[in-house]
């Protein structure tokens, strides 16, 4: 709720204050006047009214797509998503910031951001109720996790090489987690 708009703003954590930061422009918005085409991609939780002025696009969890189930969908389907805008941005020569929101590690449902295909790590925690996995099933699960969210990069940059333009890839984590870390 707060990370978000205070990353995409100019205000530094000291003196983050969310409605001055929501009523100003953030750095979508600045690229935007500046002539970038500019594209928020979600399949998180929203962009807690950071991309209220920009092309927003929203995964829907219940499509047919494979990658989704209903109620989530797996960060893959973004990479489907940005094909169409990087295209497009080549063929128009204009200038692009494309923001791809992950669901990432999010839990407490971490088995439910991987598909069964990139279950690296085993035994994992295939369960809600985090508290009654053991340790070690809770970390392989979040391992999972991280191994997936590096595989969406890795594709994210490979998809970027393969149209040949200029490009830069940045990827930010908006919060860390606990997986039971003194007792929490």
């Amino acid at each position: 709720t707060i990370s978000l708009p205070c990353m995409f703003s100019n205000l530094d954590l000291d003196n983050f204050d969310k409605r001055q930061a929501l009523t100003q422009d953030n750095v979508l918005d600045i690229a935007k006047r500046a002539n970038f085409d500019v594209s928020w991609i979600e399949n998180s939780d929203g962009c807690k009214s950071v991309c209220s002025r920009i092309e927003t696009i929203k995964i829907p969890t219940d499509s047919k797509d494979p990658l989704c189930d209903g109620t989530y969908c797996y960060d893959e389907t973004l990479l489907f998503k940005i094909d169409k805008k990087l295209r497009l941005a080549k063929e128009s020569g204009k200038d692009s910031l494309i923001v791809l929101h992950v669901i990432g590690s999010h839990g407490p449902t971490y088995f439910r951001r991987y598909p069964n295909d990139h279950r690296r790590f085993a035994p994992d925690c295939q369960r809600s109720d985090i508290q009654n996995c053991t340790k070690e099933a809770l970390v392989n699960t979040y391992d999972n996790t991280i191994a997936y969210t590096d595989f969406i990069v890795a594709s994210a940059i490979n998809k970027l090489s393969a149209i040949d333009v200029d490009s830069t890839l940045t990827y930010i984590s908006d919060h860390g987690e606990s997986l039971g870390e003194n007792g929490i």
